[in-house]
């Protein structure tokens, strides 16, 4: 029954079908019933559907449109290499290339250490739990 179905469903599909394979299949009542069951499943899906597909306006790529991206383009390249030979001519190279470090004092960490005591607070604060604090368990 499977080759009368393929026989059928590509006769359905516009598929080059042997023309005898076909009048076989149709002979059967199965296969005129699955013929009718194609036909009604293919108007169903039809309907739902829309006829003809709706696509969002084109727009225009005339030639002004072509041209006013090409003079953009190269006012962006003439913009550019304008902006890299004036920065380069601006600034010395000599002024660039001579530029050193800061020297900084060689010391060693802790070459000087000697015990030293921290200075006396000024004030104390003293804290109790439940008179000045609260612990809350849950978050802030």
């Amino acid at each position: 029954m499977d080759d009368v179905q393929d026989i059928i469903a590509a006769f359905v599909d516009n598929e080059c079908v042997d023309a005898d394979a076909l009048a076989r299949a149709l002979a059967q009542p199965d296969g005129r019933e699955y013929l009718i069951d194609l036909l009604a499943l293919r108007e169903a899906v039809d309907r739902c559907v829309p006829a003809v597909a709706v696509l969002p306006p084109q727009r225009s790529t005339g030639p002004r449109r072509r041209v006013l991206a090409l003079a953009a383009a190269a006012m962006l390249a003439v913009g550019g290499v304008m902006g890299y030979t004036i920065a380069s001519r601006s600034t010395p190279a000599a002024a660039v290339s001579t530029w050193q470090a800061p020297e900084m004092p060689m010391t060693t960490p802790h070459a000087d250490t000697q015990k030293v005591a921290p200075p006396a607070p000024t004030t104390v604060i003293r804290l109790e739990r439940g008179v000045d604090w609260t612990e809350a368990r849950g978050g802030i």
